[in-house]
């Protein structure tokens, strides 16, 4: 019997000492800064804004939000902080309704003292809650203030396969960013195209 009750607490410990390792990994590597700021890759963000709001709104310096769809994606939070006072940071959620949009902000309102917002009003009359390409379940409980199950954002094919190859690729880490516009699409020929009247439209 003692023989059968030592094979069980072996098997238990062996299970809570791997599962401890794992997590331990994952709250180290945490490519979305949910539970701290970077220690590597510094320069690093996320493209998918839905996952990487609650990063930045966690664990960043800041008292003022940009927050809308891709209109608001090009604006400076330097510029906005310059003009009008503050420390914004740009968190605009690309293609966003306002659904999703009232989900990280919400958060950020109840997490943070936030002074100033500014804030896209597209499309008025949409009553839309998400867009199919970025479902809702798969990010907003990221801002549900449960801090256990944001691990979720990690276990998918994706990062447990950065994880364990510690890769510093793009799809791992993210891009390279100076944090003053993360998704800041202006630049990008086929959008800059576009700009200098209403003819390139």
């Amino acid at each position: 019997m003692l023989k059968y009750k030592n094979i069980v607490f072996t098997f238990l410990v062996t299970i809570f000492t791997a599962l401890f390792i794992f997590f331990s990994i994952l709250f180290f590597y945490d490519p979305l800064r949910i539970f701290h700021k970077p220690w590597v890759y510094k320069e690093y963000l996320q493209v998918n804004m839905r996952e990487q709001a609650a990063g930045i709104i966690n664990n960043w310096s800041f008292d003022s939000l940009i927050i809308g769809t891709s209109i608001l994606e090009n604006t400076s939070a330097k510029e906005a902080s310059d003009v009008l006072g503050g420390k914004f940071v740009n968190i605009s959620l690309s293609g966003s309704d306002y659904y999703e949009r009232k989900i990280v902000l919400g958060y950020a309102l109840k997490k943070r003292k936030i002074k100033k917002v500014l804030y896209s009003l597209d499309e008025l009359g949409n009553t839309s809650k998400g867009l199919a390409m970025y479902k809702i379940d798969n990010w907003n409980y990221l801002y549900d203030y449960n801090p256990l199950n944001d691990f979720n954002a990690y276990l998918n094919s994706k990062y447990i396969e950065c994880i364990f190859s510690f890769s510093s690729k793009k799809v791992c880490m993210g891009k390279i960013t100076d944090f003053d516009r993360p998704n800041a699409w202006y630049m990008l020929k086929e959008h800059s195209v576009r700009y200098g009247g209403l003819d390139n439209w």
